[in-house]
């Protein structure tokens, strides 16, 4: 019965130990968090971006957000993924502060990768964002899942698979702008600590990669 005690009590402290380095909810003033939920053969996968906005966070403007991305997202980077990626349901969220709405959108969805092949699990292309400043946190770095196996050969991608990854990334930056919700770096965290708000910069350029990424490599 002690060791019974004894365990669920080390089991509670540990829950307990972990809730107190939870990581802190950092504010960023006037930007939605966009989360593109995927389902790839089963298992879950996403991918998150930071737009800026301007006005009162409400399902409306949560709603055009999400459209504006959706739309361009499926008409400029879906057709260059695999067709056993399903793009489901994107998820709207005002970071301004702690309890900002957040909003699912399934509109015209789901919407499925446009090429017909299969995909290996653990490799992505990756797209570079470049706000022009210098610095790690002055740029960002989006994985691309459901790659094709046609667009790679070993350890790179084919240069017509890297250019229609950097023509859906300028696309995308473009409709964002003209919308009205550039997409940002934000910057969370400076040498290890939580800022009191979060860094932004205006995503000015994307720039597609050449070299195959997977799994092993980004977990380095």
């Amino acid at each position: 019965m002690e060791v019974l005690c004894y365990i669920i009590l080390s089991i509670y402290s540990m829950i307990a130990r972990k809730w107190d380095n939870a990581m802190p909810f950092i504010p960023a003033a006037g930007c939605a968090k966009i989360t593109l939920n995927y389902d790839q053969t089963g298992v879950p996968a996403a991918n998150i971006f930071h737009a800026s906005f301007a006005g009162a966070f409400d399902e409306t403007l949560a709603s055009d957000i999400a459209n504006t991305f959706r739309d361009s997202w499926n008409a400029l980077m879906m057709p260059n993924l695999a067709s056993g990626l399903i793009l489901e349901t994107v998820e709207v969220r005002d970071l301004s502060s702690e309890d900002g709405l957040v909003f699912l959108f399934s509109d015209d969805l789901p919407h499925a990768g446009g090429v017909s092949q299969e995909f290996a699990s653990n490799v992505a292309a990756t797209i570079t964002w470049q706000t022009g400043a210098a610095g790690r946190s002055q740029r960002g770095r989006t994985f691309l899942p459901g790659i094709p196996v046609g667009a790679y050969q070993k350890d790179v991608f084919i240069d017509a698979a890297v250019t229609n990854f950097q023509t859906g990334a300028d696309g995308i930056l473009d409709a964002m702008t003209t919308g009205g919700f550039p997409l940002e770096v934000v910057s969370f965290y400076h040498l290890g600590a939580p800022r009191a708000e979060a860094q932004q910069r205006i995503i000015i350029s994307g720039r597609a990669n050449k070299p195959v990424h997977t799994m092993k490599r980004r977990l380095v």
